[in-house]
């Protein structure tokens, strides 16, 4: 919600109007909606859903006012960063780098293109 301010130059001097303040804000109703569908459901699947929803809503806010890219693929994504790592580790004792890739040691990360794991 503090974000959604932000992001509109707006601010909310004491922390009990936050919620008052965000839903004034245009074009929030959806976000809204799943923030609150967050906070209400326990069953984790669609609470995962709601997470899901709320940062594809964000990433598209942070988008339109230009602070990141648009293509999500074209800012440095951590696991690169990660992978770069692991290959200047592995090439520091000696082992073949070039075969290991942060999927190997982080189960259930995906392998990524070899222009952004370098």
């Amino acid at each position: 919600m503090r974000l959604c301010l932000l992001l509109n130059d707006d601010y909310t001097p004491y922390w009990k109007w936050l919620a008052t303040e965000f839903r004034k804000l245009p074009d929030i109703e959806e976000l809204d909606r799943n923030l609150v569908g967050l906070t209400t459901n326990s069953d984790l699947w669609v609470q995962a859903g709601h997470v899901k929803a709320i940062c594809r809503d964000m990433f598209m806010r942070l988008a339109a006012k230009g602070l990141i890219h648009e293509d999500p693929d074209a800012d440095e994504h951590c696991l690169s960063v990660a992978n770069r790592d692991l290959r200047r580790l592995m090439n520091d004792k000696g082992l073949p780098a070039e075969s290991w890739s942060i999927s190997a040691v982080v189960p259930g990360a995906r392998r990524l293109p070899d222009n952004l794991s370098k």
